[in-house]
Order: C-alpha cells, then sequence, then structure tokens
C-alpha cells in the first residue's frame, strides 16, 4: 500500500496562537505555516 504523499498544502499551520506566562502575554494571536523543506522557530 502506497503512503499518502499528498504535498499541496503545509506541513504545519498555526492560527492564533497564545502563550502566557502568569500575567504576561509571551505571544498573542500569532499565525503561521511551515512547508517542506523549511524549518522555524519562535
Amino acid at each position: 500500500m502506497a503512503a499518502d504523499t499528498d504535498t499541496s498544502g503545509p506541513l504545519l499551520e498555526v492560527r492564533d496562537l497564545v502563550l502566557r506566562f502568569g500575567g504576561v502575554s509571551a505571544l498573542n494571536g500569532v499565525s503561521f505555516e511551515v512547508q517542506a523543506g523549511e524549518l522555524f522557530a519562535v
């Protein structure tokens, strides 16, 4: 059986990410996509 190799879209998609540490907002409403072969860091 062949593996599904659909490469038409991103490998990872994040929308409206929020990250808080106590009362401190580190990220608010961050969105991004990671395509095949890309490296991404926040």
